[in-house]
């Protein structure tokens, strides 16, 4: 159903009651040490089809080599794929109201005869960016939308009075639409959460020594109100503290020479997700086409994380389908002596705020730090017994499990969201 009828009204091609790029020639007279807004292509959102963030600049450092425009005037990607992704924006809040953006957009500014806000929707559409995806030109990976597209796509051009009418039902609606996004993100930012602050409450707790003795390490939750409450407590079984070594096996590197005929799995800093913690892509390597870091051998059920700074959190249990691979030396292979710990006990350790905290504080290195194995052998880990790391680790995983659900079923309402969103401006200039 149409928002509202459009048949009968005029139409006009864009070029027509629009300008498309126009020059700098309008600032000439500005002073070169006037302040004004820098938008990169990363800068507008394709989700929110908003300018996320902006530098100030000033004139003399963007003038030459970037794309001019002024407040109200609609930013439009024109690179694959960019376009397709839907990164468009309507300007606003600009400093002394002159921005200057990535050559990669075009720009494009309402007249007399058409409201910004009317046209922002309309190019904002699916519908249009697929019709301009037909009309692009260039080669493979570098195609763009030419700026006669813009000029000679017909649009409905209703009386202003009329096209008040639509935007302001569009906003409504799409505003209706926003507010759900927003409690959807911040929904989705409360369960990413979850599990950190689960594994910060276990393994931040202190171990109290006295005499020799263990103490009773008892795990006390406190919520965000800062008042203790009594939930999921873990017990009061007798914990210790300790190294890595003392509770993991020697790992071994592979020998090439025997194994000359042999293909591996080669499991690489890049295999690991960060988002969910699994082994997204390997590669098949054997004595010829190895790789200079492809040596650890890794087996069922060992833990293993990047050391260096930027892929700490690069962090998986090996699958079955993965054992006797081979993973690169950017990672240390942790393998539990099973008898001491739990494999899976030791994978949410590592996951955990107390150890990245303490691996960043013994990285060396200046231009790429990273950690020792050694550093990491050192490091402590609080330690119940088996049965009680049992009931941690199925709490943990049943927590980790329903986070995943949710993650998914968030994921199918941001496409819900994204298909409504279409839907509603398809429909309203049809």
């Amino acid at each position: 159903m149409k928002l509202l009828l459009m048949n009968d009204w005029p139409t006009k091609k864009l070029g027509e009651v629009c300008k498309v790029n126009p020059t700098k020639s309008e600032i000439k007279d500005i002073p070169d040490d006037t302040f004004v807004s820098f938008v990169p292509m990363s800068a507008v959102s394709e989700t929110s089809q908003r300018i996320e963030e902006q530098e100030d600049r000033k004139l003399s450092d963007v003038k030459k080599g970037y794309t001019y425009f002024r407040k109200g005037d609609i930013l439009f990607a024109k690179i694959t794929p960019c376009m397709e992704n839907g990164k468009v924006a309507l300007t606003d809040n600009l400093k002394n109201k002159i921005g200057f953006a990535s050559t990669e957009f075009h720009v494009i500014r309402a007249g007399g005869e058409i409201l910004p806000d009317y046209i922002f929707h309309l190019i904002a559409s699916k519908k249009f960016r697929d019709e301009a995806k037909t009309k692009m030109t260039g080669s493979a990976g570098q195609k763009r939308v030419p700026k006669s597209f813009l000029e000679n796509y017909t649009i409905p051009l209703p009386p202003l009075s009329q096209q008040k009418k639509i935007v302001a039902r569009l906003e409504g609606l799409l505003g209706k639409i926003k507010e759900a996004k927003r409690l959807r993100a911040e929904a989705q930012e409360a369960a990413q959460n979850l599990l950190p602050a689960e594994l910060h409450r276990i393994f931040s707790q202190p171990v109290r020594q006295a005499q020799g003795k263990q103490h009773t390490n008892k795990l006390e939750y406190v919520g965000m109100s800062g008042k203790s409450a009594s939930v999921k407590n873990y017990g009061e079984a007798q914990w210790e503290e300790k190294n890595l070594e003392e509770i993991c096996e020697k790992t071994t590197n592979i020998k090439w020479s025997d194994h000359k005929n042999n293909n591996f799995q080669y499991v690489d800093l890049t295999s690991v997700s960060r988002d969910d913690f699994s082994i997204a892509e390997t590669k098949e390597v054997n004595s010829k086409n190895a790789p200079s870091r492809a040596k650890k051998v890794i087996k069922t059920n060992d833990v293993i994380f990047g050391t260096t700074r930027p892929t700490l959190m690069r962090v998986t249990r090996i699958p079955e389908e993965f054992n006797n691979h081979i993973c690169s030396t950017g990672f240390t292979v942790l393998r539990a002596k099973k008898e001491r710990v739990l494999p899976q006990f030791i994978y949410y350790f590592i996951r955990s705020e107390r150890f990245m905290n303490r691996m960043e504080s013994v990285q060396t290195g200046a231009s790429y730090p990273a950690v020792s194995d050694a550093k990491v052998m050192e490091t402590k880990i609080p330690l119940p017994p088996v049965a009680e790391q049992k009931k941690i680790v199925a709490r943990l995983d049943s927590l980790s499990e329903k986070i995943s659900s949710l993650r998914q079923a968030q994921a199918k309402t941001a496409s819900d969201f994204i298909s409504l969103e279409q839907s509603i401006l398809s429909k309203s200039f049809q």
